[in-house]
């Protein structure tokens, strides 16, 4: 190699030294070192008795406080937290690992992490004392990941975790704040729905409380098993205690749309709409519906037991809309072709009759007496004395083992059909198509050995 190449790439060499040297020393970068390692986060769970989460720019704090074994949202009216995800927020806290990303004051805003631009959560016990203190960087690396230091240092980190996710920011943080709904448990009602031994729903009829469900459980002495059954009378038909356990469960489901002061005016539970009692050995639980949230809404409030009032859809209100033919048996009428002797129907003045001997041949009309059905009770003093007569449709049907029930049907004007059941308290309403099933059709009915009934 020449002297003169050697000298140029010399001079090269010197120039690329020169600029590495140079971006050394002017070149500020913005990831200081990159270890990984835990952030050394240390509490112990069971000491913290509140939860503050609070944005630089709000004047307050979200908070949430241990009463007890549970937690509340004291902003709610106290009203209970979810206690999973308030022990998950926690525990995710304590494990929390992540890369120092810069230990520089100056860059603390790149990160979004500065006093005035971030989110904090702060960890306080008893007394009140803050036991950590972190910082919430503003600025979203990853959809997995967070910027975090702790409030005393200026060490930042990327963790692996999506806090504002685990603290239910899902937006864009710098636009966003705390939503208490994600926090407040909104379950309505919880128990143990095998503890219960009685229920009761009222509901308002025409400025006055009707009793339309008073159900408890008893002992049958000769199956010693605990069966449910009417609590003063015995009910217009069985009852069935798989449709009973249902509704419990249903309402251990409820959940509310929000929470509203309990001390507000104009709920209407001095008259409720709807009162519902629980029985069991820990104590009654209760609900009460009370007024439409504004005329032109059809959700309602509803107060607990524990003086809780929440704003609930119409399909809650739907659920608890009931009267005791929700937990009628299925073919109420208990028709058996091996247990009937006959029977015998009346529609609109004419009268036939299916003896013993041919029960088997009208099987399809037994079948549609067994889909027979109460669609709801009617509780208008009107009924008080039953249905007026005439009714110009009726069914008899006498068991083998000399018992009988009696079905009158009367159709109102509208076009509803009412209906009692001789000896049984209460008049009720049967849809079209059951009336349908029971007393029209009845040319096709054989009532000889070989032919139908001629028309």
């Amino acid at each position: 190699m020449k002297l003169k190449q050697i000298i140029v790439l010399g001079v090269i060499f010197l120039v690329l030294l020169g600029i590495l040297f140079a971006k050394k020393i002017f070149v500020k970068p913005e990831i200081e070192d990159s270890e990984y390692k835990n952030l050394e986060i240390s509490f112990d769970p069971s000491s913290i008795y509140a939860i503050e989460i609070k944005k630089a720019q709000d004047r307050t704090a979200f908070r949430l406080e241990k009463k007890g074994d549970e937690w509340a949202v004291p902003s709610q009216w106290n009203i209970k937290a979810k206690k999973k995800k308030v022990e998950g927020l926690l525990s995710e806290l304590r494990s929390l690992q992540g890369e120092l990303r810069s230990s520089s004051k100056e860059l603390l805003s790149d990160y979004g992490i500065s006093e005035n631009e971030s989110f904090s959560i702060s960890l306080l016990d008893k007394a009140l004392t803050p036991q950590q203190k972190l910082v919430l960087g503003i600025k979203r690396p990853s959809s997995e990941g967070s910027f975090l230091r702790k409030a005393t240092s200026n060490n930042v980190y990327l963790v692996n975790k999506d806090i504002f996710a685990i603290i239910g920011i899902y937006g864009e943080p710098k636009e966003s704040t705390i939503n208490v709904n994600d926090w407040a448990d909104l379950a309505i009602l919880k128990f143990d729905t095998e503890k219960i031994d009685s229920v009761k729903v009222s509901k308002s009829e025409t400025e006055r409380q009707v009793l339309v469900v008073d159900i408890k459980r008893t002992l049958d002495p000769e199956k010693k098993l605990m069966n449910w059954a009417g609590a003063e009378a015995k009910p217009l038909f069985d009852l069935d205690a798989t449709k009973i356990k249902n509704f419990l469960r249903k309402i251990n489901d409820l959940y509310a749309t929000k929470a509203v002061d309990p001390e507000g005016q104009n709920y209407g539970f001095d008259k409720p709409f709807i009162r519902i009692t629980l029985g069991s050995a820990d104590g009654p639980a209760e609900l009460m519906v009370g007024n439409l949230v504004a005329a032109d809404k059809t959700d309602r409030y509803l107060k607990t037991s524990k003086g809780c009032v929440y704003i609930v859809s119409q399909y809650i209100i739907k659920d608890l809309d009931i009267d005791m033919s929700k937990f009628f048996i299925e073919n109420p009428l208990r028709v058996d072709k091996d247990k009937v002797q006959s029977i015998t129907v009346v529609s609109d003045n004419k009268s036939i009759i299916i003896d013993k001997d041919l029960i088997e041949k009208n099987i399809d009309y037994i079948n549609k007496l067994k889909t027979f059905a109460v669609e709801k009770l009617l509780f208008d003093e009107k009924y008080a004395k039953g249905i007026e007569p005439p009714a110009l449709y009726s069914l008899k049907i006498a068991m083998k083992d000399g018992t009988t029930l009696t079905l009158d049907v009367k159709k109102e004007e509208g076009g509803r059909y009412v209906g009692q059941v001789s000896e049984r308290p209460g008049v009720f309403v049967i849809n079209k198509n059951i009336f349908e099933k029971v007393f029209t059709g009845l040319d096709t009915i054989k009532l000889t050995a070989d032919q139908p009934q001629k028309k």
